[in-house]
């Protein structure tokens, strides 16, 4: 059994240090990117509840 862990670790790829930092590079432009995007969505949202009673006043 240690001979085929240790055949295993051998096997596995593991990150080194720039992908490690490439991750988590990335994670963090994909936080910003859906902190934008739930601030442009809330944004919509409010605009369509406005015209919505606005639209509802007309009639």
């Amino acid at each position: 059994m240690n001979a085929l862990n240790k055949t295993l670790e051998t096997a596995i790829d593991h990150p080194s240090k720039t992908d490690y930092r490439k991750l988590w590079v990335e994670a963090v432009e994909t936080m910003a990117e859906n902190t934008a995007l739930k601030r442009r969505i809330e944004f919509l949202e409010r605009e369509i509840a406005t015209h919505a009673f606005g639209g509802w006043q007309l009639h």
